[in-house]
């Protein structure tokens, strides 16, 4: 008897190998094969156009799949949860998501061309940068208020690789003006982080005055 593909699995991504993954894929099974940590659903954000205009839906993943195999992948969590209840959580600025059917299992790839952060029990670096950046789209959501479905429009048709360089340099700056007394352990490790992701960006030719402000994206 075949071993089951395993239930998921993050791809480091080439350009960014230090700050993050290019891709997950998840293999979603209606029954638990109780040889890995096991799908039985995944959640993710992705865009839908209708006359013109692009809104955000909510893309619930179950075996069997009878909807769209590709779809356009939009800013925020991946959610993965096995027939446990026990979950796995990834945050990603867009790209695309590629599902395809299979008799036994439900294959789902995520493909972002800017590194996919993910939230780590052993690392709260992470976990601490994936919430920066939610509370920097937040911001910008509230922003809009209460033209949401602008927002919406706005966010759905960002480039990835744009909204990532904005939002990082956003993080750095505001990282920069912390007092000192609020400088920890993972403050240095964030802002290490954005300095990296920074550098890396710069010699991809985003260098200094070629970053748009997070306002101007969204």
């Amino acid at each position: 008897m075949s071993t089951p593909p395993l239930g998921y699995a993050f791809i480091p991504h080439k350009g960014f190998p230090e700050l993050g993954y290019e891709a997950l894929h998840v293999y979603v099974y209606d029954q638990p094969t109780g040889e890995h940590f096991d799908p039985c659903r995944v959640f993710c954000t992705v865009a839908e156009e209708h006359r013109g205009h692009l809104s955000l839906r909510k893309l619930h993943i179950e075996h069997p799949w009878n909807d769209k195999d590709i779809h356009h992948l939009c800013a925020g969590r991946i959610i993965v949860e096995d027939h446990k209840g026990k979950r796995v959580e990834a945050f990603t600025w867009g790209g695309e998501a590629h599902i395809e059917k299979n008799d036994a299992f439900t294959r789902c790839i995520f493909r972002t061309p800017v590194p996919m952060l993910v939230f780590d029990p052993n690392d709260q670096t992470e976990d601490a940068l994936i919430s920066e950046f939610e509370a920097l789209l937040a911001r910008r959501r509230a922003a809009w208020e209460p033209r949401l479905e602008e927002f919406e429009h706005h966010l759905a048709s960002a480039d990835p690789k744009t909204l990532f360089a904005a939002a990082t340099l956003t993080l750095h700056t505001h990282l920069q003006e912390y007092p000192p007394v609020g400088r920890s352990t993972a403050y240095w490790k964030m802002r290490s982080w954005t300095e990296e992701a920074l550098e890396r960006l710069k010699k991809g030719g985003w260098g200094a005055g070629r970053i748009p402000a997070l306002e101007e994206v969204l």
